[in-house]
């Protein structure tokens, strides 16, 4: 049993015989909120065990591919630097506390009389490319509009409902695939305000975990254990839970059995936001695969894969993925958590996984995923 949210540890529990080596790698630190709900750093090779920062429940342990900031680490947390254009009535003083609980480290912004120029921006060149720019928002005053761009408000996206009046941080985001964006925030009406932590711009669909500093800004999650007498090479059911991504349209890994290539591979996996699967690889030839549009994105998730020679099914929030009478088990040496053969990192939350060394029945089976 890995019960990441309920004990905020990689070391496993119920271990039948010896326990596993655990290898936890990230080459740089990564940033997520604790249990107090203040954004904090983790040192190179710390997992994070993240928390809702408004509530404080337990995430679990966050997986997430490497990821490079582009901004420049100066207007990361200062938009009062040259780089941050203003509008002719909108203000801004770096007065207010930051994410991290840290004293004037954040931005607020006060809206004028005119809408229009109640905006502020910053210019990055590049070519078109799908890039999301995303800042951790907290509402001061008022209850008007608050707006993003990347286009220098051609268009923008309406994020008001994202920033409740609860005196939290909360993430907003924007992708756009955008020549030389021109991006930035904008408050509709006069007097509200905002403050401002923590502006990111990255390549991809989906704002990650905040990060920074400009450049390469934050290495890969990679958790390992190694395979002991608790593993069973002919039959098991491998049980996940985690925080579904909100917006996914690439094959993610939630948690495999592997021997360190692609080759022989026992997996859970999803394929998007809306669709899980399991899947087995013995010799690079796919015994199994089965997949069904069962989850729902931006909310907790729950699979099970089970298998033997010849008698392989899965189940995903009650769901049926299918069933397999034919294939081979193929021979792992780890359990990789998150990711597989250091790829296709999740990039959320993994909140528990189970491992027995039997072949549920299918209805039991299915009864994990409830």
């Amino acid at each position: 049993l890995l019960d990441f949210a309920g004990t905020g540890s990689l070391t496993p529990s119920h271990v039948a015989g010896s326990s596993p080596t655990i290898t936890f790698t990230r080459s740089t630190v990564g940033w997520d909120f604790g249990s107090n709900g203040l954004l904090q750093s983790f040192a190179v090779d710390t997992p994070r065990f993240g928390y809702d920062q408004v509530t404080l429940a337990a995430k679990g342990l966050l997986i997430e591919p490497a990821g490079t900031q582009i901004l420049a680490t100066a207007d990361i947390r200062d938009m009062t630097t040259a780089n941050w254009t203003l509008g002719a009535t909108m203000t801004r003083a770096r007065t207010s506390v930051g994410a991290d609980g840290v004293a004037s480290s954040a931005t607020r912004l006060t809206a004028g009389a005119v809408a229009a120029t109640n905006i502020i921006t910053t210019l990055i060149t590049a070519a078109a490319s799908s890039r999301t720019y995303s800042a951790l928002v907290r509402r001061v005053t008022g209850t008007g509009v608050i707006r993003m761009t990347q286009d220098n408000f051609a268009t923008n996206t309406d994020v008001t409902a994202l920033v409740p009046a609860d005196g939290a941080y909360h993430l907003v985001s924007l992708n756009q695939s955008q020549l030389n964006a021109v991006m930035g925030f904008k408050l509709d009406t006069n007097t509200d305000a905002i403050d401002v932590d923590f502006n990111q711009f990255e390549a991809g669909a989906v704002a990650s975990s905040r990060m920074a500093t400009t450049g390469v800004a934050r290495g890969t999650d990679l958790l390992l254990y190694t395979l002991g007498t608790w593993y069973n090479a002919v039959q098991g059911t491998l049980y996940t839970e985690w925080f579904n991504p909100a917006n996914n349209a690439a094959t993610l890994a939630i948690a495999d059995f592997n021997d360190a290539t692609s080759n022989n591979v026992i997996n859970n996996y999803l394929t998007s936001s809306t669709i899980a699967g399991v899947s087995g690889v013995d010799g690079g030839v796919i015994q199994y695969s089965l997949t069904a549009a069962s989850i729902t994105g931006g909310a907790i998730a729950k699979s099970v894969n089970i298998f033997s020679a010849n008698n392989f099914a899965g189940f995903a929030n009650q769901t049926s993925l299918g069933t397999d009478a034919a294939g081979t088990i193929p021979t792992v040496t780890r359990l990789e958590v998150g990711s597989q053969v250091g790829g296709f990192q999740l990039g959320s939350y993994i909140r528990k996984i189970v491992y027995y060394p039997i072949r549920m029945n299918n209805a039991i089976a299915q009864s994990l995923t409830a």
